[in-house]
């Protein structure tokens, strides 16, 4: 069980560094983006971090914020 949990951990820290980076890439602070994709600034910063567990819903409205699909972003081909 303890690494099914290492697992989830490391899925949603790189799953938060694609997000940054596709972020920043595209030159949208977290404020900006945070409003834009309709997700509280707070919960970004905890998703990009890797700690939060976002609904399927609120990582397709970042993928779309970010102009990509979901599976693109869950694997940061851009």
């Amino acid at each position: 069980m303890n690494e099914l949990r290492e697992n989830h951990a490391v899925i949603k820290q790189a799953l938060g560094a694609n997000i940054r980076a596709r972020r920043e890439a595209l030159g949208l602070g977290a404020l900006q983006f945070s409003q834009m994709v309709s997700v509280n600034r707070y919960s970004l910063r905890q998703i990009e971090a890797g700690t939060a567990n976002p609904t399927i819903e609120t990582l397709l409205a970042i993928a779309d914020g970010l102009s990509l699909s979901l599976p693109d972003l869950l694997e940061g081909n851009f």
